[in-house]
């Protein structure tokens, strides 16, 4: 049995803007969005999920998007598909808990 499917783990999800010059259109796959401040940005979205056990932290899964993808939209399939998820956690309340009010995509 591996060390990692023992304990206690706790699992964290987060996603983060990685912002790009506004004026350079040559960043493929950039998106562009109109901040509260009225201002726009380019970029892109990165989504990650962690794995902290009882002695050590993981990155279990990243994603990678547009700066302009919904979050839920995101990180839905890194909730369905993470192998370091054990059976009968509920991917819409971990996504509910994590990022606020979860609308139907």
């Amino acid at each position: 049995m591996r060390v990692w499917e023992e304990g206690r783990r706790i699992h964290i999800l987060d996603t983060t803007h990685i912002e790009v010059p506004l004026e350079a259109g040559t960043y493929e796959c950039s998106g562009v969005v109109k901040n509260a401040d009225g201002t726009y940005a380019r970029g892109y979205k990165l989504a990650t999920l962690r794995t902290l056990l009882d002695s050590a932290g993981l990155l279990s899964q990243v994603a990678l998007a547009a700066i302009q993808v919904h979050d839920v939209a995101l990180c839905r399939p890194l909730l369905e598909q993470a192998p370091v998820l054990r059976a009968g956690i509920c991917c819409s309340k971990i996504v509910a808990l994590s990022m606020g009010p979860c609308y139907p995509t």
